[in-house]
């Protein structure tokens, strides 16, 4: 007997009753194939809207969405292809609101061993990394171990962590470049991302440190962009710019002929 209604997309899937470990056999459906679609319909996403809504609009039936979810395979899944309001997505994209300043504490310290410059350019994806993730800082200095370990030691006292230095010399002058990050801010990172994860309202948070950003999911009806934005500056951290909201609302989706099958 078939389980499914005559409109499931699953309903003539062949069946198949593969043996389990225990030497069991239970029915069950093949993985269903979904076909390519045809047609260059699209439709462009409103606020508020919903498949079985849009499926009612273009086949006078809600229960054939699953046609356009198929029609749009990049999202994962089908309530993604469409504005979700009152939930919300939004980056923030994040600066450590100390650093600049300590930063430069260092190279007036770094001064008196030689002459110093921050270097900050793409990395080796090509990326440019945020100050508080990944810094540099240049230092042409007469060749000595001893200056060596007293720019070693300024690093640390400012509280930066050493990440990697390369050096060249000539002449007896080494000009060295000395990649730190900022343990502060690390660490601050890493408590904004538990406290807004378990924040009211808020559904999902996703680290992009790499690019100094958060990505976060919440429900507008629960908690305000402002409570958000005070969780960050509450943690030392301050917006570079406005959020930008993470929206479906304008984007085209595929709308595909309707099947019988």
């Amino acid at each position: 007997m078939n389980m499914f209604g005559k409109g499931s997309r699953y309903r003539r899937v062949p069946e198949s009753s593969p043996v389990n470990a225990r030497g069991e056999r239970q029915r069950g459906k093949e993985l269903r194939v979904i076909p390519r679609a045809e047609g260059r319909f699209v439709h462009t996403v409103r606020e508020g809207e919903r498949l079985d809504l849009l499926a009612f609009k273009y086949y006078g039936d809600p229960t054939r969405w699953w046609q356009i979810s198929d029609a749009n395979p990049e999202e994962p899944y089908p309530p993604d292809l469409l504005d979700r309001h009152p939930l919300v997505a939004e980056r923030f994209v994040l600066e450590y609101a100390t650093f600049d300043a300590r930063r430069a504490l260092l190279l007036e310290a770094l001064a008196p061993l030689g002459q110093t410059a921050p270097a900050e350019g793409p990395t080796e994806g090509g990326a440019v990394a945020p100050g508080f993730l990944e810094s540099t800082a240049v230092v042409v200095y007469a060749e000595s171990a001893m200056t060596r370990r007293k720019i070693l030691n300024e690093i640390r006292s400012h509280g930066f962590n050493l990440l990697a230095a390369r050096s060249q010399t000539r002449l007896g002058v080494t000009t060295e470049a000395f990649t730190f990050d900022d343990l502060a801010a690390k660490t601050a990172w890493r408590a904004l991302v538990e406290e807004l994860a378990g924040a009211a309202g808020v559904l999902s948070v996703r680290s992009r440190v790499v690019e100094s950003a958060l990505d976060i999911s919440y429900n507008a009806e629960a908690v305000e962009r402002a409570q958000l934005l005070a969780l960050v500056e509450g943690l030392g951290f301050a917006t570079t710019g406005a959020p930008s909201r993470l929206t479906r609302t304008g984007a085209k989706i595929v709308i595909p002929p309707n099947r019988t099958v």
